[in-house]
């Protein structure tokens, strides 16, 4: 367990080393980089630093509209709203924004919030398509909802296409990489289907 902002750099290194990570939520996230040569501009030190959130796995960031009010003028930029804004526009994002919700407001994720994080999970971990219609309607209480989401444009995990998701699939996708088949099933984001993408698939499967 990381913070929001800890875990958005994170993303980064990840995609640069392993790129094992499927996805990320980032709740009420803060980013603090205190670096005096990148940073000079700031009094403290302290800035937003674009270069380390460029990542390509999808990320769901929840923030509050008046986040600010719970914490100092410090923080302006550098909050859940400008992580959003500064990870690059070819990943796929979303920017709920909790009408009138302050830097807490993502700390219990029920109701709308856990639905809505509950069908990025179905999506984005299950493989599951009949949600990304979804994750494009904002929730009642967003006072601001973006993303770069498109539909239909992903894989499914039901690689035979047998209505099960199970180490059948897994075997379908060893076999097509192996045959260098083209087969589409990039789960990482590193614009190729290769092993890597067979260890995720295989430990996701061992977790159903």
């Amino acid at each position: 367990s990381m913070g929001g902002g800890a875990s958005q750099i994170a993303l980064t290194i990840e995609s640069i080393h392993n790129n094992q990570i499927v996805g990320a939520i980032a709740l009420n996230p803060t980013i603090l980089i205190e670096d005096c040569d990148v940073c000079s501009d700031s009094e403290y030190c302290i800035c937003l630093v674009p270069e380390f959130l460029e990542h390509e796995i999808p990320t769901l960031v929840i923030a509050g509209q008046n986040e600010l009010d719970d914490l100092s003028n410090d923080y302006a930029g550098l909050i859940g709203q400008d992580i959003y804004l500064n990870t690059p526009e070819t990943t796929i994002k979303i920017l709920y924004e909790i009408g009138n919700g302050g830097h807490s407001s993502a700390e219990s994720p029920t109701g709308f919030i856990g639905n809505k994080t509950l069908e990025w999970v179905q999506y984005i971990l299950m493989g599951n398509e009949s949600f990304c219609d979804s994750l494009l309607v904002s929730p009642e209480d967003a006072s601001q909802y973006l993303t770069t989401l498109q539909c239909g444009e992903s894989f499914s995990y039901d690689l035979d296409e047998d209505g099960n998701i199970d180490n059948a699939d897994l075997v379908v996708l060893v076999v097509a990489i192996l045959n260098s088949s083209e087969i589409d099933f990039d789960i990482n984001n590193d614009q190729i289907t290769n092993i890597f993408d067979i260890l995720i698939f295989s430990s996701f499967i061992d977790d159903i």
